[in-house]
């Protein structure tokens, strides 16, 4: 059947989409000298927001000693639902999409001598994709033919595929505590990946004439296996006690 190839290709690109979990560390401001060219980190507590690729968040630090600190928090994508029409071999497919992510993550930061005044780090840590899921129903547009017959109406069915991706995700990454820092306020910027260890759970079922193409969810669902890294790209504001 036509759709066979249709419907892998276009939920494969679609269930990639959003989405899981990174703020930034506390603790350096202003710059008094300790030493030939070295930079004291202030260590204070710090509490903030986050907001990036990993959708919107709340996170914690915790300095350990000069160079280095943890962080903790939470980072949701709220659900949300969204259309698109994509056109496969000639073919135009509608799918309405609901996709939700929710991580919680343990982080430990250390602090480079290099450009400590603005909180240089390296961050490695993991996450608890908690929730990470996306559902997509999938209907063919326009003049479809099911061997000579056109059908165009609700004979047509539909596909629906669930995709969950619940599980464990190392991450590693680097940032800047110190984008900017005053005596209680500091913003910070964090670059970096997750590697999604678990496999993704695919669901499929179809109705109408569309019947049958149930039989590509195990196709999609070693297709997703390629797909493990996450790139992370977050912000910060934090409050300094």
């Amino acid at each position: 059947m036509r759709t066979n190839t249709l419907i892998t290709t276009a939920l494969l690109s679609a269930t990639m989409a959003g989405s899981t979990a990174f703020a930034q560390t506390g603790a350096p401001e202003g710059a008094p000298q300790e030493g030939p060219g070295k930079v004291t980190m202030t260590h204070t507590p710090a509490v903030g927001i986050t907001l990036g690729t990993s959708g919107i968040g709340l996170q914690g630090i915790y300095p350990l000693s000069e160079d280095f600190s943890l962080r903790g928090g939470v980072s949701f994508i709220p659900s949300f639902t969204y259309t698109r029409t994509d056109k496969i071999g000639g073919t135009s497919l509608k799918q309405d999409f609901k996709t939700g992510f929710v991580n919680i993550h343990v982080l430990a930061d250390y602090y480079f001598p290099v450009l400590r005044q603005a909180g240089f780090r390296l961050t490695g840590g993991f996450a608890w994709f908690v929730k990470a899921k996306s559902d997509v129903t999938s209907v063919p547009v326009g003049n479809y033919y099911y061997g000579d017959i056109q059908i165009n109406d609700e004979r047509m069915g539909d596909i629906r595929t669930a995709v969950t991706r619940n599980g464990i995700a190392p991450y590693l990454g680097a940032g800047f505590l110190n984008l900017y820092s005053n005596k209680h306020i500091h913003v910070s910027l964090d670059m970096g990946t997750y590697y999604l260890l678990p496999e993704a759970t695919v669901k499929m079922e179809a109705t109408g004439y569309l019947t049958g193409n149930e039989r590509n969810q195990e196709q999609l669902k070693e297709n997703l296996k390629n797909y493990r890294w996450l790139p992370v790209v977050q912000f910060g504001v934090y409050y300094k006690f």
